[in-house]
C-alpha cells in the first residue's frame, strides 16, 4: 500500500497531496478575507481594539458606554494581543488585526493537529500514515472555523495537547496534561468538554499522584495567566459580566436544528453509528487499554454536553468539533481487525475530500466576491473622516456597519450588535444606562441607512436629524 509506485499508494498519494494543496488554497484565501467570515469576527477584532487602547477596557462593565461585551475567556486575547503590541499594530488598522489574528489561529491549528497525528501514533499505536488521513480529514471537517480570528483554534491545541499528555504516564506527561487543561479553561468556558472526561479519567484509573500533579500545574498555570493579565494593564471587574453573562443568550430548538444538530447529523452521527457497529462486535483496543476509558468518556460526555449547549442562541456546528475530534481517536483504536490499514485510509481520506469539497465551497465562492471589492467603502471612509472631527472626547456613535466601528474604535458604541440583539431580549443586562446616555445626548451620531425608530429600549424617533448621507445627528445637547 505504502510503497512508491505502486498503483494503490500512488493513489492514495494524489489523494493526500490534494488535500494538502486545498487546504494551502484554502488557508491563503481565507487569511485575505477582509470580511468575517464565521463567528462574527469583528467582536474579537473589536475587543482586541479597546484593549489596545485602553486595557482596562478588553471587559468592562456591559451596562455602561460604551455597552460593550467581551465575550471569551483572555488567553486567546493576551496571544494576540502581545504579537499586535510587538508587531506596532495601532487600533484604528483593523484590516491588519484581523489578519494577524487569523495566521495566529492557523497556527494554534498546525500546533493542534500535529498533537493528533501523535496522539494516534504514539499513544493509540497507528501508522503515521493514519495518523495523517485522519487529521486530513478533520482539517476538512472542520473548515473555516480554526483559521478564524476566534479563540476556536487555541482551545483545540489545548484539547489535542491535554488528551496526549493525560494518555502518557509520568510526571512531564501529567504536568503538561494540567497545563493544557487550565490554559484551555481560560480560553473559552466550552474547554470543560474535555476537562470533565480526563479529569474523571483520573480518578477512575486511580492515577491519583498524575492528578495531584496536573492539578498543581493547571492552578500554576491560571496564576501565571492572571499575573500577565494584570501586568498587562487589565482588570478583573468585569470578567463574570462578560465572559457568563455575556453568554445567557436563551434557547431555540429550531436554530439548533438549524444551525448545530444538521451538522450532528450529518458528520458526527454516522461515525459514532460505525462506533456501534464496532461495539456489537466486541472489538477492544489492541494497544494500550488504559486509553479506552479516556476515549469513551471523552466522547461520551462531549456529545451530550454539545448536544445540550447547541441549542443556545448563537451556536453553530463548531460545538461538535470536540466530539468529532474524540470520535476519530476511538474509531482509530477499535477498528482492527474488522477494517485494515487500507479500508481505513481510503475512508478517512474519501470524507476528507467529500467534506472538504462540501464545507469550503460556498467560502471560496464567498473569497472571491469580496477580493474583487475595494478595501474600504468610500462613504465610510468619509463617514469616518467626519466622525473623527466632530466627536468630543465622551461622546459616541452607534453604526449599522461594523466597518465604521472599527475604522473609529474610540467613539464606538454598541458594537456587538449581534449579543446586545439576544441580550436585551432575554433581559440579561439593564439597559437603562443606555436609554439615560440617549436621553442625555451622550450618543451624538447614528450611522447607517436608515434611522430606526428604537433600539434597545430607546426611543429615537424625532430625536435625530440627517446632517450628511447616512449619518444623524441628536437633537438633544449633552
Amino acid at each position: 500500500m505504502w510503497k512508491f509506485g505502486d498503483k494503490e499508494g500512488l493513489f492514495f498519494g494524489f489523494l493526500r497531496l490534494g488535500l494538502v494543496l486545498y487546504f494551502l488554497l484554502f488557508s491563503f484565501f481565507t487569511l485575505k478575507q477582509k470580511q468575517d467570515i464565521r463567528g462574527v469576527e469583528s467582536n474579537v477584532v473589536h475587543s482586541l481594539q479597546r484593549s489596545l487602547i485602553h486595557p482596562e477596557k478588553l471587559y468592562s462593565d456591559p451596562e455602561s458606554l460604551p455597552f460593550h461585551i467581551s465575550q471569551y475567556s483572555p488567553a486567546y486575547y493576551l496571544a494576540v494581543e502581545l504579537a499586535l503590541q510587538v508587531l506596532g499594530i495601532a487600533p484604528e488598522q483593523h484590516l491588519e488585526i484581523r489578519f494577524l489574528g487569523r495566521g495566529i489561529s492557523l497556527v494554534f491549528l498546525l500546533l493542534a493537529v500535529a498533537y493528533l497525528v501523535l496522539t494516534l501514533t504514539i499513544r493509540l499505536g497507528q501508522s503515521v500514515w493514519i495518523g495523517l488521513d485522519a487529521a486530513l480529514l478533520f482539517l476538512m471537517a472542520t473548515l473555516p472555523w480554526y483559521h478564524l480570528i476566534r479563540p476556536d483554534a487555541l482551545l483545540l491545541l489545548c484539547l489535542s495537547g491535554a488528551v496526549f499528555h493525560t494518555l502518557g504516564r509520568g510526571t512531564k506527561n501529567a504536568l503538561f496534561s494540567g497545563l493544557f487543561m487550565a490554559l484551555g479553561l481560560a480560553t473559552k468556558m466550552n474547554a470543560l468538554f474535555f476537562l470533565l472526561p480526563l479529569g474523571i479519567a483520573y480518578l477512575t484509573e486511580r492515577r491519583f499522584k498524575d492528578l495531584a500533579l496536573a492539578a498543581l500545574a493547571g492552578v500554576l498555570t491560571i496564576g501565571a495567566l492572571a499575573m500577565l493579565f494584570w501586568l498587562q494593564g487589565h482588570r478583573f471587574d468585569f470578567l463574570q459580566a462578560n465572559i457568563v453573562q455575556g453568554v445567557k443568550n436563551g434557547s431555540n430548538w429550531f436554530l439548533a436544528l438549524q444551525k448545530t444538530y444538521s451538522y450532528f447529523l450529518a458528520v458526527v452521527l454516522p461515525i459514532l453509528l460505525v462506533l456501534v457497529w464496532l461495539y456489537l462486535n466486541r472489538l477492544r483496543p489492541t494497544k494500550q487499554h488504559a486509553s479506552s476509558l479516556v476515549l469513551n468518556l471523552g466522547l461520551g460526555l462531549s456529545v451530550v454536553l454539545a448536544l445540550a449547549a447547541g441549542i443556545k442562541v448563537g451556536s453553530a456546528e463548531n460545538y461538535f468539533f470536540e466530539p468529532l475530534f474524540w470520535s476519530l481517536l476511538l474509531l482509530s483504536s477499535l477498528r482492527k481487525p474488522l477494517v485494515s490499514d487500507s479500508g481505513f485510509a481510503l475512508l478517512l481520506l474519501v470524507l476528507g475530500v467529500s467534506l472538504g469539497g462540501q464545507k469550503a465551497t460556498s467560502y471560496m465562492t464567498q473569497y472571491y466576491i469580496e477580493e474583487g471589492k475595494a478595501d474600504s467603502n468610500p462613504l465610510h471612509e468619509e463617514q469616518i473622516r467626519f466622525l473623527t472631527s466632530a466627536l468630543k472626547e465622551g461622546d459616541y456613535f452607534v453604526a449599522e456597519d461594523r466597518e465604521i466601528s472599527l475604522g473609529l474604535p474610540t467613539h464606538a458604541a454598541m458594537v456587538p450588535v449581534d449579543i446586545h440583539y439576544t441580550t436585551f431580549r432575554e433581559k440579561t443586562y439593564s439597559y437603562q444606562n443606555w436609554i439615560d446616555a440617549m436621553a442625555n445626548g451622550r450618543i451624538r451620531y447614528w450611522v447607517g441607512s436608515r434611522l430606526p425608530d428604537s433600539l434597545y429600549g430607546a426611543t429615537w424617533a424625532g430625536k435625530f436629524v440627517e446632517i450628511k448621507p447616512g449619518v444623524w445627528e441628536s437633537q438633544i445637547e449633552n
